[in-house]
């Protein structure tokens, strides 16, 4: 990706909701990809969109998604 395109993206903000879902949840493991996967805040209302795909989708490739 050229550095125009980067930033140009960076300027546009994710696509979707569950995009930018994605990204907060990231915020909020300080960036760390293991530690989205590993949270343990499940009464957080982005929980079950943490992975940046929907539920079903996070749920058919063996993520834990399911509401306690």
């Amino acid at each position: 990706m050229t550095r125009k395109k980067q930033n140009q993206c960076e300027i546009s903000g994710p696509k979707t909701a569950t995009k930018a879902i994605r990204l907060k949840c990231l915020d909020c493991s300080a960036g760390s990809i293991t530690e989205v996967e590993k949270c343990q805040i499940k009464d957080c209302s982005l929980w079950t969109r943490r992975f940046g795909i929907r539920p079903q989708t996070a749920l058919a490739r063996g993520k834990d998604v399911a509401q306690n």
